[in-house]
Parts: C-alpha cells; structure tokens; sequence
C-alpha cells in the first residue's frame, strides 16, 4: 500500500501541470479528491505501521500543523458568511489569447511556468552539485571509497563514471530548463533566479561547502553560462529587461495601493477566501478596468492573502511553511543531507521572492510541484538530522 501511494502522488505531481497548470475549476476540484484520497490512505498505513522517526517528526510537526490548521479554518469560518452585494464582482470577459511570443507550455501565463521552470532547475543545480562533491571525493579517496558505504556525497563503489554520466545528463536538463525560463520573457521569474542563486551560494560558502578557488570558480562558471543562455535564447526577455524594474514598480504599483488600502480597512479578519477580485474592484479607482486590464489577482500572494484572510491567518501560514523550509537551511548549514537540503531551500527561496510580484503559487501545478519538493527534502533533512 505504502508503494502505490508513493507512485500515486508523484503521479500527480506530473500530471498536474498538463490541464492549464491545474488553473480551472475541474483539474483543480479533481487534484483536491486525489489528494485527500492518497491522505486518507497514508493515514490508515500510518496507524497501523508507524515510522521510524515519527516521534520526533511528530514534536516538530505539532506546532507547524497547529499553524497551518488554524489559517485554513480561518478561513473556512469566512466561506461560511458571504460577502456583501456591494463586493460582488461582475462579469467580466476574459482577455484573449495572449504571450504569443512567450513560452508558456501548458500554463495560462508565462510568469507561472518561469517559476515551475525555476522549480526544476534548481533541484537540477542541487544534483549536480552532489555529483561534483562525488567526483571529487573519489578523486581524492579512490580507493578507501571503493568498499566503504557512502555517506552523504560520497560516490558509490568509487563512483566517478557513474557521476560522470549523470553529471553530463543532468546539465544538459539543466541547460533546458534554463533556456525555457529565459524564453519565457518572465522578468520576475529571471530576477527570482538570479537572487536565489546567489542566495544559495552565499550559504554554501557560510557552510563551508564552497571555498576559496572553488566558490570564484562556480560564480565565474555560473555568470559565463548563464550570459551564454541570455544570448542565445533571451532575446525577448533582454528587451523586457532593458525597460527596468521601473516598469515593474509602476505596474505593479497600481495594484498594490489599492490592495493595501483594503488590507488597512479590514487588518485583522480580513474578507473571506477568493474575496480579492470582488474587494478590488471597491476600492480601486478604476483606471486599471477602463485601460482593459481584467484584475483577478494581486500579483504578490503576500497582499493578496492577508486580504482574504486577515494579517494573523497570512502570518500564521507563511510561518508554517517558512519552518519546514528552515528543516533544509539546518541541514544544509550542517552539512546534511546536502543535496536534499539545496534542493528545498532553492525551490523555497525562488517562490517566496517570486511571490512578491506574481502569482505562482496561486497556481495549482507549482503548489502543488512546490509541496512535493519540499516535502521530500525536508523529511530527508528532518532524517538525517536526527540520526545517531
């Protein structure tokens, strides 16, 4: 049972960008069942057969849940009343097919599918990484790693053209991924990128992962490749580049003045779930609607939930989530785990900095893409962790 629930769920992380990235009532109503069917038979497993570990996963996991529980409940207490007439929105046409000139794949929007590329990449980047501390753990220790039982990085039974191989095969996905997220002319999910990165690689060099001609060497590497890519696939994200982040700030200015105002009317209990597009159009002056724009989302899922929910719900979610991901920076700053830990902490870093300016994760393929990732690197930090 314990099996086909493993290929259960990540049967529906790959199928859960392919019907418009889950972004419509049917595939995301369908995700939903799947889920709760796959939780309601973990659970029986679990009763019968508790894992190893569990106790301590349980204490850290309490509070987190405790968190979680109450943001949802919250907001489930706000489904229950409706919104007011006033707050209702109209009906509104959708706009017609747009980022002709943009790689979407099967999402709605190009800025969704950068973080879902993004996604991908970077947990790309933290294999590669173990690969190369493989290889050069073998370099160094060829022969006392040839029986010895690998440890985390350590090649198996020598290792290095196994590592090799899947060094060369993962940084052609790598340079894939890479090439679909500059194509896609996202800015933020270029800007996201870039931030994490040098985010991740600060802290391999506070871990003392990367060193001296090794961290120069990777930055070098990394600025010379990713030129590279720019080159040769961002034409259309050059151009959007070359008008700045003024752009940026000046479209999404529109939408956030009006946001925070609503959050300051209502601070603390907030509208109700999917309130936003119905509250907007309240409080906005309504230049955004005349010029054509239809505004269903905030594009910063910050704003956009302590809206709906209330600053202590928001506070209290962005809280649970943000100590699981804390579970990978431990690890990875012990030294743990470390391709796991890279992993998470990359994927975490890449939505929370995207989120402030688009909507990714409002989309059900990256949330639910984002959950598995940090789910399984978190447990195998947890894991590692606490192992004697």
């Amino acid at each position: 049972m314990s099996r086909f629930i493993f290929w259960a769920l990540v049967a529906l992380v790959v199928v859960a960008p392919l019907p418009l990235a889950g972004n419509r009532p049917a595939p995301w109503s369908a995700m939903a069942i799947w889920v709760g069917m796959l939780l309601v038979l973990w659970a029986l497993v679990a009763v019968r057969r508790r894992p190893q570990g569990a106790r301590v996963a349980d204490r850290f996991l309490l509070p987190v849940l405790v968190a979680f529980a109450g943001a949802i409940g919250w907001m489930l207490l706000q489904i229950a009343g409706p919104l007011p007439a006033d707050w209702q929105p109209p009906a509104m046409a959708r706009a017609s097919t747009a980022y002709r000139d943009s790689v979407t794949s099967t999402f709605i929007n190009r800025n969704s599918y950068a973080t879902y590329a993004a996604l991908g990449l970077l947990c790309a980047l933290a294999l590669m990484f173990s690969e190369w501390r493989r290889l050069r753990a073998a370099a160094r220790h060829p022969m006392a790693l040839a029986g010895a039982r690998p440890l985390a990085g350590a090649p198996r039974n020598g290792g290095a053209p196994g590592s090799e191989l899947r060094l060369g095969l993962l940084s052609i996905g790598a340079a894939v991924l890479a090439a679909a997220l500059l194509l896609t002319g996202s800015r933020g999910g270029f800007y996201g990128l870039a931030a994490t990165l040098a985010i991740v690689v600060a802290l391999l060099a506070l871990a003392g992962l990367l060193r001296g001609w090794r961290l120069f060497g990777v930055i070098g590497l990394g600025a010379l490749a990713g030129a590279a890519l720019l080159l040769a696939t961002g034409g259309g994200l050059s151009g959007r580049l070359d008008r700045g982040a003024a752009n940026i700030e000046s479209s999404r200015g529109a939408l956030f003045a009006p946001t925070v105002e609503a959050i300051r009317q209502r601070p603390m209990t907030g509208y109700g779930p999917g309130s936003f597009q119905g509250v907007f159009e309240a409080v906005n002056d309504g230049t955004l609607y005349r010029q054509g724009y239809y505004i269903d989302k905030a594009h910063n899922t910050y704003l956009e939930l302590a809206l709906e929910a209330g600053i202590p719900a928001a506070l209290a979610m962005v809280a649970a989530i943000f100590a699981i991901a804390a579970l990978c920076l431990v690890a990875l700053l012990r030294r743990r785990a470390v391709r796991f830990a890279l992993a998470g902490l990359g994927a975490s870093i890449m939505v929370a900095i995207h989120a402030l300016v688009d909507f990714s994760l409002q989309m059900p393929a990256v949330a639910v893409t984002y959950a598995a990732v940090l789910g399984v690197c978190a447990a195998q930090s947890l894991r590692r962790l606490t192992e004697r």
